[in-house]
């Protein structure tokens, strides 16, 4: 069962609602509110942002070259939390877990953009 914080493979349109394509979210929705049989808010991951210029709805993960031992990226990668979207539960796949104190700030940021 898919919880909140984890790192998933999930097919989802770009922040434009097109091209669909397999890409990393991290699941937003309260795991008490996760139906097996739901919907959940994922917020996407992606490897394409400037580190120089890191927008304020941006925020970096941790990564490594081998792999990190939680999140399991192997690039730089950053939560677009402008880009939110709603997925089938059960279309989702595992794929690493989103360390705490990330989480954390991808829901405040989140929470601050819909202010």
């Amino acid at each position: 069962m898919p919880k909140q914080g984890d790192i998933v493979r999930v097919n989802i349109l770009d922040p434009n609602g097109k091209n669909p394509k397999n890409r990393r979210a991290v699941i937003l929705t309260t795991s008490e509110e996760i139906d097996p049989d739901g919907d959940i808010v994922v917020a996407a991951i992606s490897t394409k942002f400037d580190p120089n210029r890191i927008p304020s709805e941006y925020v970096q993960i941790p990564w490594d070259r081998n792999g990190h031992q939680y999140t399991t990226l192997t690039e730089p990668s950053v939560v677009k939390c402008n880009w939110l979207r709603v997925v089938a539960a059960k279309s989702v796949i595992a794929a690493g877990r989103l360390p705490g104190k990330y989480l954390y700030s991808v829901l405040k940021v989140v929470a601050n953009l819909k202010e």
